[in-house]
């Protein structure tokens, strides 16, 4: 099975026992403005490699003569990224 063991670490010298809310909500609005709307991790993970195997396979079980393209959805959406 898997063991968890809880880690004590020493706080920064100067490090308040709890941090202020502002900062708390502007940490929040951080990592809500890089959400990418609609992804859901492990939806769209195929194998590129395995995915053109199998484009191959079916092209030539088929008689064609040329595998069908297969899109690599493991590369970053650069427009999307851009626009965050």
């Amino acid at each position: 099975g898997e063991e968890i063991r809880p880690l004590a670490f020493s706080k920064p010298e100067g490090m308040p026992e709890e941090l202020p809310a502002e900062l708390k909500d502007a940490a929040r609005k951080v990592v809500a403005s890089m959400r990418i709307e609609g992804f859901k991790p492990g939806a769209f993970v195929e194998n590129p490699v395995l995915q053109k195997h199998y484009a191959a396979v079916q092209a030539l079980a088929l008689g064609e003569e040329q595998p069908e393209e297969t899109i690599d959805r493991l590369q970053a959406d650069h427009a999307t990224l851009a626009e965050k």
